[in-house]
């Protein structure tokens, strides 16, 4: 059997600053109790990693961020994740004696500060997201004067107060998708200012699944199915040649000699939070599996 890596792999910019960051801060505390608020990245490999140095990972839903805040001794470290955070957990955290680590993608800073600098211009701000997702939550935060539309239900609170309207997303959405809600958005309101966020690096794989070749007709998507980019993934590799089989894996251990019976030319790509280590095991089990 053929297999290919389909380039880029591994962790994305963010996702690899975000580890290193709450890597170090331990490292350098060895004797503070570190905690990460809900899951640093969406993947279970790097919560597992970070457990076994001592962090604690607080990725329970059903608990609030304000109760898991108020729940911690002073003296610890908080980190906030990569996907950004309501700004009033700051205060909280800095009211119990913690130290706060933020560790949030660039690309998600840059997105909440342009909305901001919109809404102190006077502007309607629509936020494209997935709800209750961590970043559409946190964009969502700044202010109640931003209004979601919900990729799920394609729905939104409509206005029409004479203000002009400004449009950006959550950076992990279907890049084909985002095109064809903008396209909702911009009949409604033509004259709307759009802010396409999606992160490069996820729209790069996105890509690159739609050019594929023919020939191949099996395709992992490797990932958490926790993590938005990676189901995107696969969403858009299910839908882009129905003869290929497309599989959402977490690592080798998902794997089947069922995937691979009749196949002859497999793709292995992943989400940006996917350690590099989980994507060659599945490569090396593919091949011991087609021997």
């Amino acid at each position: 059997m053929k297999i290919e890596i389909l380039q880029p792999v591994g962790y994305c910019s963010g996702v690899s600053n975000a580890i290193l960051k709450a890597v170090k801060v331990k490292k350098d505390n060895p004797n503070k109790p570190v905690y990460i608020l809900g899951s640093l990245v969406h993947n279970s490999h790097v919560i597992d990693s970070l457990e076994s140095i001592g962090i604690t990972n607080l990725v329970d839903n059903s608990i609030s961020m304000e109760e898991k805040i108020n729940s911690l001794e002073p003296g610890g470290i908080v980190v906030f994740t990569a996907h950004g955070h309501d700004e009033k957990l700051d205060e909280l955290a800095n009211k119990k004696g913690l130290t706060i680590l933020d560790c949030i993608c660039p690309k998600v800073k840059a997105n909440m500060n342009q909305i901001k600098e919109k809404l102190e211009s006077g502007f309607n701000v629509i936020f494209v997201g997935i709800e209750k997702h961590p970043e559409t939550t946190a964009c969502l935060s700044i202010s109640n004067d931003i209004h979601l539309f919900d990729v799920k239900t394609e729905q939104f609170d409509d206005f029409n107060d004479g203000k002009p309207v400004f449009v950006t997303n959550q950076t992990t959405l279907n890049f084909k998708e985002l095109e064809y809600i903008f396209n909702i958005i911009k009949n409604i309101y033509p004259n709307a200012i759009f802010n396409n966020e999606i992160c490069p690096a996820t729209r790069l794989r996105q890509e690159n699944i739609l050019k594929i070749e023919d020939d191949v007709d099996v395709i992992f998507v490797v990932g958490d199915k926790n993590s938005s980019n990676t189901k995107r993934l696969f969403e858009i590799s299910s839908t882009r040649n129905k003869k290929t089989s497309t599989y959402l894996i977490s690592s080798e251990s998902d794997l089947t000699i069922d995937m691979l019976q009749g196949k002859k030319h497999a793709v292995i790509t992943s989400g940006t939070s996917t350690p590099l280590e989980v994507i060659n095991s599945v490569y090396k089990a593919i091949e011991n599996l087609t021997k």
